[in-house]
């Protein structure tokens, strides 16, 4: 197995546990603000399922859990395999890390079923450190 840079180790495994600690600290903070049920799920614009806010603390685990996965995939695939791996990985960790806090955010507004359409938002911030983490796997490859 060869050895993981610095620069990979911190794209690959720091970035994506930061968001999701950073969600996780955040939706704990959101909770107590947050009505006793909230929409979870929504089919044809209406709501499908709902449940505890704490539910939604989760999904930074999760996220984590998708970050691991890409990382042990790092361990013997080939160069452009891995800077994949750990793109897809962290755009993954941050749309849903941006989805759970869009759906809390979403709840402690004045109209709560005004903007549950706009999880869609969460594929911005996952676009986003996408790219980021293509230049810099992409720089580091160089």
């Amino acid at each position: 197995m060869q050895q993981k840079s610095r620069r990979t180790i911190l794209t690959a495994l720091v970035f994506p546990a930061a968001l999701s600690v950073a969600t996780l600290v955040a939706t704990l903070a959101l909770i107590p603000q947050a009505p006793s049920e909230i929409v979870m799920q929504w089919s044809g614009g209406e709501p499908s399922r709902y449940g505890h806010p704490a539910e939604l603390l989760f999904v930074p685990v999760i996220a984590v859990a998708i970050s691991a996965i890409m990382w042990a995939a790092l361990g013997s695939a080939p160069p452009n395999s891995q800077r994949f791996a750990v793109i897809l990985g962290n755009a993954l960790n941050a749309g849903l890390n941006a989805t759970a806090l869009i759906m809390l955010l979403t709840q402690l507004a004045p109209n709560p079923g005004a903007g549950l359409s706009g999880t869609l938002l969460a594929l911005i911030p996952a676009v986003v450190v996408g790219l980021i983490t293509f230049l810099l796997v992409r720089t580091q490859a160089q």
